[in-house]
């Protein structure tokens, strides 16, 4: 199956979803360990460094956390979201993807990335203190047709996964509905302060099922309004209840500072994160993760991810964060991480 064609790949990993969906009230690990079949045969060759028995094992263990967190994945977010999530984030972005990656750089001698970022936009409707984007205005702008022609190219080497940063990109969120809705088979992910969110956007957001949100948060009300704005917590909460009613993927991005250090690695704090984004704990999660690791301490990066793991026991068993040099590993039977868990990454 190593060399079956991307149509025909796409196609059965959709069937599959199908399978898993229509039989909710049935055996989902069942089907759902189809898919890792599926995976392992499809990738047949390829170097990844992937455990495909221990992905069956803790896929079908009732009392693990991937197991939990699959079924609430099948229970809360929106059946359409869901598998355009698996064929564009799984197959498309990382199985596909993957392959046609490395033929890439084998063919031009040169690095191709896994994924784009991009700023469709300067603008910003906030002016939070420090934010680079306020000393830009609103003038540098991509045209649709610019990050279409960029997508396109992004495509022919393989890449499937897009994320948009800013300024605020859902200052152009028309033209990003756009970009999901002609390009159906990539992912993409936009950061956004969050105070765009509203109902019209949350039903794009559903009928295209392949565009997904990284929210910016800063601790609680007090210190998050400090730097943002009045009344810019409330309306990130807000949107976080809309996006969740609605069944989207969804997570939060967090910038740390000495000002809010304590705060956002509080028991009180993840506690709400988890219950905010129960459909997206990975997205939050990583985001975090990749938020918090510019500049800072070992032991202060130690220390707050002891604090996220241990309270959301449900997303990955294992983060590893290469590009930062650490790596940290959580089992089911940690309840702690010990600080020889962390070790340098190769």
């Amino acid at each position: 199956m190593g060399n079956l064609t991307h149509a025909a790949g796409r196609l059965a990993v959709s069937k599959v979803s199908d399978v898993v969906l229509k039989n909710l009230d049935k055996d989902r690990e069942k089907e759902i360990v189809k898919l890792v079949d599926f995976m392992e045969k499809y990738m047949d060759g390829e170097k990844l460094d992937i455990n495909y028995e221990k992905a069956r094992t803790m896929i079908t263990d009732k009392n693990g956390a991937l197991n939990h967190y699959i079924n609430r994945l099948l229970d809360e977010v929106d059946p359409h979201v869901l598998k355009t999530m698996v064929l564009n984030l799984g197959f498309e972005a990382f199985l596909n993807g993957t392959k046609t990656i490395r033929k890439m750089r084998e063919k031009y001698k040169c690095n191709v990335p896994w994924l784009i970022l991009m700023d469709p936009t300067s603008a910003c409707n906030l002016h939070c203190t420090g934010c680079w984007a306020a000393e830009y205005g609103n003038r540098l702008n991509l045209t649709f047709d610019e990050m279409d022609n960029l997508i396109c190219q992004g495509k022919e080497m393989g890449i499937y996964f897009y994320m948009f940063t800013g300024g605020e990109p859902l200052v152009r969120k028309a033209d990003l509905i756009r970009l999901a809705e002609k390009h159906y088979d990539c992912a993409f992910l936009s950061f956004t302060n969050g105070t765009l969110v509203d109902e019209t956007f949350c039903a794009d957001l559903k009928r295209v099922g392949n565009l997904y949100l990284a929210i910016s948060l800063e601790g609680f009300a007090e210190v998050n309004d400090l730097r943002r704005g009045e009344g810019v917590y409330g309306k990130v909460m807000h949107a976080m209840d809309l996006l969740k009613q609605n069944g989207l993927v969804f997570g939060t991005s967090i910038c740390y500072t000495s000002k809010n250090i304590e705060t956002v690695t509080s028991d009180e704090f993840v506690d709400l994160m988890i219950e905010k984004e129960k459909n997206a704990a990975p997205v939050q999660v990583l985001m975090r993760a990749s938020a918090y690791i510019s500049l800072t301490p070992k032991a202060s990066f130690i220390n707050m991810h002891k604090a996220i793991l241990n309270k959301a026991v449900y997303v990955h068993e294992m983060i590893d964060i290469s590009e930062t040099g650490y790596s940290y590993k959580k089992t089911q039977k940690d309840t702690e991480l010990p600080e020889n868990n962390l070790t340098e990454a190769a």
